[in-house]
């Protein structure tokens, strides 16, 4: 018999969360002979979502179909139909779907891991599967203090095992016909999602700060949330207040700022 097993992430969209989302189906899949797959995709944040159509998009829209119609035969839920849930999402997005439930995530980027975190891990899963070595030692050092109702201090900290999968390395042939159009021969690349908590305008203006009269530039490859044109406009906007709030005795400015938006192909 197969292990029936539910991966529910945001393995439609175009993001970090949904590239983790595929590599567990893809590993998964390349297991076909021990486990029997159902998808759950969720959204993540406002991002665009994939809009390629190749065998594997095809695999995973057959999967997902699948798994509604198994939903829909019991009574719209999905809750005690397998024997296994890999959820990768943030911690406090899991589900107890499944006797055994794993839960997979980046983790954190600071040093404490919230105590919503730890608690939902307590309650919830039975293990955790994270990227890096970083968010392992966090988790696993992350102690709170707390107090039952006769006031008893007690420590809140993870009690699940928690080990590191990091992510996939893809190698790529070299495109001779990408071409950028560049200034000089010498650029940097700089890819983020436009937001707070990537710091990108400090990244930008110090690279700027460093780089002002040298013959160099600077390729940034961003979006606020989707792939759109919309979105490509306000990104040109906001690089280009970015770009003059920095003020500098330098009176000519010889680095280069480029804008590089939109979706890439895989290979």
């Amino acid at each position: 018999m197969k292990t029936k097993v539910l991966v529910k992430g945001p393995c439609l969209t175009q993001s970090g969360y949904g590239e983790h989302a595929r590599f567990v189906l893809r590993a998964l899949r390349s297991r076909e002979e021990e486990y029997d797959i159902y998808i759950n995709p969720t959204t993540w944040g406002q991002t665009g979502w994939i809009h390629e159509d190749d065998e594997f998009r095809n695999w995973m829209d057959a999967n997902i179909i699948r798994t509604r119609q198994l939903a829909e035969r019991s009574g719209n839920r999905l809750e005690g139909l397998f024997d296994m849930s890999l959820q990768v999402t943030i911690p406090n997005e899991w589900e107890k779907l499944a006797p055994i439930n794993i839960g997979v995530t980046a983790g954190i980027e600071t040093t404490k891991v919230a105590p919503a975190w730890i608690q939902k891990a307590n309650q919830v899963v039975d293990k955790i599967i994270t990227i890096s070595n970083h968010s392992k030692q966090v988790y696993e050092k992350t102690i709170y203090h707390a107090q039952t109702h006769d006031e008893k201090t007690f420590q809140v900290r993870l009690e699940k095992p928690i080990d590191i999968v990091h992510y996939p390395v893809r190698e790529h042939g070299i495109d001779k016909d990408f071409n950028l159009s560049l200034d000089y021969d010498f650029n940097y690349l700089m890819v983020s999602q436009h937001g707070p908590r990537k710091n990108m305008y400090n990244a930008i203006k110090w690279w700027l700060e460093e780089n002002w009269d040298e013959e160099v530039g600077l390729i940034v490859k961003t979006s606020k949330r989707k792939n759109c044109i919309l979105d490509r406009q306000w990104m040109k906007i906001e690089l280009k207040k970015m770009f003059d709030s920095v003020k500098l005795e330098q009176d000519e400015r010889k680095c280069k700022l480029y804008l590089l938006h939109g979706d890439l192909q895989e290979s």
